[in-house]
């Protein structure tokens, strides 16, 4: 694969800039989806913490998945979308929904989270496709 790294960075980072406007748009509702009041969460910071985490986690998930595509022999980015899309379903949605209930949480929580994760693992996979 020629440019793996810079796949990898890229795909990381477009998927990260991707979530922070997926959850500027969405960022009430969700406060509100975690037992929040927008209200009482406006002029707080936002923490650096896990947006680095949120970061650093998006490159082990873009390694990962160019790993698995190479492994499958895909080189379209349309394959690379179909293919990030299905592990987001396989391995991230079902498991954003078992933890959601088990801890008690709004089911519009997960929907949001998971419809993050799956932006994530499309995007990824079409820019890893693209780049490699």
């Amino acid at each position: 694969m020629h440019n793996s790294y810079v796949a990898i960075v890229a795909a990381a980072l477009a998927a990260w800039i991707s979530g922070a406007l997926y959850y500027g748009v969405l960022g009430k509702t969700w406060q509100r989806a975690q037992g929040l009041d927008p209200a009482a969460c406006k002029g707080q910071k936002m923490p650096l913490a896990p947006m680095a985490v949120s970061f650093v986690s998006e490159l082990v998930m873009a390694f990962t998945l160019l790993h698995l595509l190479a492994a499958l022999g895909v080189h379209s980015w349309q394959d690379g979308l179909v293919i990030g899309l299905m592990a987001a379903i396989a391995f991230i949605v079902t498991t954003t929904l078992v933890n959601n209930m088990f801890q008690g949480r709004k089911l519009a929580l997960t929907v949001i989270d998971s419809g993050h994760w799956l932006g994530v693992a499309a995007i990824e996979g079409v820019v890893l496709m693209l780049l490699s």
